[in-house]
């Protein structure tokens, strides 16, 4: 499984880097981004073989994380795969205009290590075990 995480804190980096090699048996492939710009730079590359699923933070240094949400909502290559906003924001503004912009899911990021590794581990169980994703485009 391939998946994009657009995350700012390399604190958070590091916590999820270790919360995903801590799931048995999991083939997944991890990269980064640390703004939204270059997300969407990355996305808007048609020749790119794109991610199965993409976690998203709200509050990126350079440009709202809605407005890569829209960006790849938006794009008929992109708008297919699935994006798990994942944010310490509690506010039922933020969950709201996710689900607007088309989130496919809303988690609120735990705040210690134990529950955010069961998190991930829920998140790929889901993504990667349970449903059927759509292949990109040829």
């Amino acid at each position: 499984m391939r998946l994009v995480i657009i995350e700012d804190s390399v604190e958070d980096i590091e916590f999820l880097q270790y919360a995903f090699g801590q799931i048995p048996g999991a083939d997944i492939e991890l990269k980064f981004f640390e703004t939204g710009r270059g997300a969407i730079e990355y996305f808007g590359n048609e020749a790119l073989n794109h991610p199965d699923l993409v976690i998203l933070d709200l509050r990126l240094p350079d440009i709202s994380g809605f407005d890569v949400l829209k960006a790849i909502k938006s794009n008929h290559d992109t708008k297919q795969i699935p994006v798990v906003v994942f944010s310490t924001s509690r506010l039922q503004d933020d969950i709201r205009t996710s689900y607007q912009h088309h989130a496919n899911s809303y988690i609120q990021k735990p705040n210690d290590l134990s529950t955010l590794v069961k998190t991930i581990n829920g998140v790929y169980c889901y993504w990667g075990r349970v449903v059927s994703l759509a292949k990109a485009l040829a």
